[in-house]
Parts: C-alpha cells; sequence; structure tokens
C-alpha cells in the first residue's frame, strides 16, 4: 500500500515537471494525427456527428423512443455522447500509448510516465472544441443556464478518470497485446452499460441494476455532462454536489484505480524497454 501512495505521487510529480513537454508532444501528436488529409481536423467532427445523427434516427424515429422530461431527444443525445466520444478514443489512445511510442522507451531517456498524458492531451482539445460546439447549439436552441458552469468540473473528473484508467492499461497492453483485444472489447460493453442512450431513471425501479450503473464513473461523468447542458430542464441532477453520494463514490474509485494503476505501472516500468 505505501508504495502504491509512493508511486502515485512519483508519477503526478513526473507529469506536473514534465508539462510543458507533454503539451508540445501533445501538439505534435494533434499535427500527426491529421496530417495528409485535405480537411484536417474537420475529421475530428464528423464522426461525432454521424453518430449522433444516426442514433438519433434509430431510436427516435426507428423504434419511437421517447423524450426524457421536457427535453427532445435529440439535446439529451448529445449531451450523454459527447463525453463518451472523448472516453472511448482516449480509452484505446491511452492504453496503447506507450508501445505505439516504444522508440521514446527504448531509444531515448523519456519519462515514461509523461507518455499516456500527452496522448490524452491531443484528444482533449478536440473535446474541448466539440464541447463549444455544443454549447453554442443548446444555447441557440434555449436548453442553457447557469449549470453550463459545471462543463469544468466534468472535464476534471473525464481528464483524470482516463489518465489513472490510462496508467493500467498502458502498463499491461506492454506486457501482452491481449489487453489491447480487451480494450476494445470493454469500449463496447462500457457503451451500452453506461446511460448514454438512454436516461439513467429508466432503471429506477431496478434496485440492484440502477446500483451497478450508478457505481459506473463512466455514468456519473454523463450525469454531470447533461446537468451542465440541460440544468433542471431535463431528469438529471441540477449541480453535481446535490449528489454526495455519487460524488464520493466516484472519487473513491479514482483513487483505487489510481493507486492500482500506480503500483503496475512503477512495479513493469523497469521492463518496459526490454520487452519493447
Amino acid at each position: 500500500m505505501i508504495f502504491a501512495f509512493k508511486a502515485l505521487f512519483d508519477i503526478i510529480s513526473t507529469n506536473v515537471k514534465n508539462f510543458r513537454q507533454s503539451v508540445s508532444m501533445s501538439a505534435i501528436e494533434l499535427k500527426k494525427t491529421y496530417s495528409g488529409s485535405t480537411f484536417g481536423m474537420v475529421w475530428a467532427f464528423v464522426k461525432p456527428v454521424l453518430f449522433v445523427l444516426v442514433y438519433w434516427f434509430g431510436i427516435t424515429i426507428g423504434i419511437k423512443g421517447g423524450n426524457s422530461g421536457n427535453v427532445p431527444y435529440i439535446f439529451n443525445l448529445i449531451a450523454g455522447i459527447l463525453p463518451w466520444f472523448f472516453i472511448s478514443e482516449s480509452w484505446f489512445r491511452c492504453g496503447t500509448s506507450i508501445r505505439r511510442n516504444k522508440h521514446l522507451v527504448t531509444k531515448t531517456v523519456f519519462p515514461i510516465s509523461t507518455i499516456p498524458v500527452f496522448e490524452e492531451m491531443h484528444q482533449f482539445l478536440v473535446h474541448m472544441i466539440l464541447t463549444a460546439v455544443a454549447a453554442v447549439i443548446f444555447a441557440v436552441s434555449g436548453y442553457m443556464s447557469l449549470n453550463f458552469i459545471q462543463i469544468l468540473y466534468g472535464w476534471i473528473c473525464i481528464f483524470v478518470l482516463m489518465w489513472a484508467v490510462s496508467l493500467i492499461f498502458s502498463a499491461l497492453v506492454i506486457i501482452s497485446r491481449d489487453f489491447e483485444h480487451m480494450i476494445k472489447s470493454l469500449t463496447q460493453v462500457l457503451f451500452w452499460l453506461s446511460p448514454i442512450l438512454w436516461n439513467i431513471e429508466k432503471v429506477k425501479d431496478y434496485p440492484l441494476v440502477y446500483t451497478i450503473v450508478r457505481l459506473n464513473p463512466v455514468s456519473y461523468i454523463i450525469e454531470v455532462y447533461r446537468s451542465a447542458f440541460l440544468g433542471n430542464f431535463g431528469v438529471t441532477y441540477s449541480w453535481f454536489f446535490n449528489d454526495i453520494i455519487g460524488t464520493a463514490c466516484f472519487w473513491g474509485e479514482i483513487i483505487v484505480i489510481a493507486l492500482v494503476g500506480s503500483y503496475l505501472f512503477k512495479k513493469l516500468e523497469r521492463d518496459f524497454a526490454d520487452i519493447l
């Protein structure tokens, strides 16, 4: 346990010390991602827009899914799926970041624990832009209130969660490529077990299912985003601090994930170069 706390402190201090370098590396990664394409970063918006339109059509038109509260389904969908785009992208990229950047591990002296961070940073920049675009859509449609300021809290939650998870997966993927395939499989499972396409209130009549969904940290983040975008318009919490139990559980889970991730990362770090 003591080693886990020391490992977590060491990883955090390393990332703070190399923050500027991580920002520079994330900018390089962003350029590499869209280099060679005519439309560049436009492609970062095409996929989310297509996803939203397809799911909206399939649920509201195809299976006649209803609205949530007094809010049209399309707005609940956007608010719920927006954080998922970031989670699903960074979940895989951060998890495979060290293997994909093995030259930084085997050929240079580089702070390895910063690799998942700069990978996450460039994904997060795209997420911030998408959030701004969504905010304009909600404001023009009349679904915007003071509650939107808590999107800043949502950003902190989602960034810290993905960083903590990346410590575990980025280390395990190096040990075995099976974990890379497991990440892809878990992405699909997590998508359907999280209240992205549906509202969490829909399962309130099933106590066990409701508890499991509520304990899912992704569910908490989605609820924070919906609260930020919809405020009292939808069937969600108006402010995150009104959900004391949910908030306490979320940050408790973050601490556990970060400690486990730090322990694994530090234990395996010395073998990264040899394996790669």
